[in-house]
């Protein structure tokens, strides 16, 4: 696997989510699990709370995963909610 990204589905061996894609992180909440995620959704970069030059980007698929390296795409708010 190269630079964190997956093109395939969930791991079946997973050990986080057990081969579905997700998991339960406390009784009442789920999340797109970080370990199987592809990363294929674009990327932001977070600001608050870390400031606005801090070099994080996050996953938009919701799964948590952050790199400090600039991914190669990366999808702004508006770009996201135009589905672009």
């Amino acid at each position: 696997m190269t630079s964190g990204m997956k093109l395939s589905g969930p791991d079946p061996d997973c050990a986080k989510c057990n081969g579905t894609g997700q998991y339960a992180y406390d009784h009442n909440h789920s999340t797109v699990c970080y370990i199987c995620c592809p990363h294929d959704q674009g990327w932001w970069m977070l600001k608050e709370h870390y400031g606005a030059d801090n070099g994080k980007w996050c996953c938009l698929r919701g799964c948590g995963y952050t790199v400090v390296e600039k991914p190669e795409y990366v999808l702004t708010k508006s770009d996201r909610l135009l589905n672009i």
